[in-house]
């Protein structure tokens, strides 16, 4: 299967004091862009699997405070599959609104989601 990255601007969901020092606030999701699903709607959407969160600017505190508030996040969110597609394909490691495809030695194939998510927390981009 193939996994997507996705980024999100966050920075409203953070408290002023950490969005003072970090500017902006980017939540890292992973998803599988071949399978949607339906919360009670015809609408379809991805199942994400949040696996952290990237600031624009930081230091060592903050990574250690924005690590701590995610900790206190929800591992699964959805989100309309046409305004995920609708966001722009941007490159590996380009802290931004939008996705790119997450790859491995191997290459793009992963057996499971579980499996690309132990890859990203061993290997993360940010």
């Amino acid at each position: 299967m193939k996994i997507r990255v996705l980024l999100l601007h966050e920075t409203c969901n953070w408290s002023p004091d950490i969005v003072q020092r970090a500017e902006k606030i980017y939540g890292i999701y992973l998803y599988n862009p071949k399978v949607h699903v339906h919360c009670c709607e015809f609408t379809p959407s991805f199942e994400l699997t949040f696996v952290g969160s990237v600031p624009e600017k930081s230091d060592e505190k903050l990574r250690d405070e924005i690590q701590d508030g995610d900790s206190q996040c929800e591992p699964i969110h959805y989100m309309h599959s046409h305004h995920v597609e609708g966001l722009p394909h941007i490159k590996r490691g380009n802290v931004t609104v939008g996705t790119y495809p997450l790859r491995h030695s191997k290459g793009y194939s992963w057996d499971s989601m579980e499996e690309a998510e132990e890859f990203w927390r061993g290997n993360p981009d940010y």
